[in-house]
């Protein structure tokens, strides 16, 4: 029997986390035991803007204010995504870069998410 120094065992377990972790977060999964944190709210300073990037919209809710525009960047390295509205009212078509743009009017909460990515969910809250 061999015995193996507790460095080694350590840097094997660091190199199958890593390698684990990488795999799922490509993937779309994750390594909390599968729960999902959503991304932080809104605090004022990303209004009017959503990054697509980690499977994620980021931030998740969005505030505007009535007849402000809301750009959403897809900026997650070539995943195709979509922004559409869970009651259809609007829709982005797949993308996997560029920007998409909406106006919004009545006060309101929105809840969207992505047809390619089903646990890709977000809300504009227009004011």
């Amino acid at each position: 029997m061999r015995i193996v120094s507790p460095m080694v065992v350590g840097r094997l377990l660091l190199v199958g986390v890593l390698l684990t972790g990488g795999c799922s977060l490509f993937e779309g999964g994750n390594t909390n035991g599968g729960a999902v944190a959503p991304p932080p709210a809104s605090n004022g300073a990303g209004e009017g803007k959503v990054v697509i990037q980690g499977i994620a919209y980021n931030p998740a809710r969005v505030e505007v204010p009535a007849g402000q525009e809301l750009v959403w960047t897809f900026a997650d390295n070539g995943l195709t995504h979509t922004v559409t509205a869970d009651d259809q009212s609007f829709d982005s078509g797949r993308l996997a870069s560029g920007e998409f743009r909406r106006a919004f009017t009545t006060p309101g909460e929105i809840p969207y998410h992505c047809e390619v990515h089903a646990r890709m969910k977000g809300t504009v809250v227009v004011r």
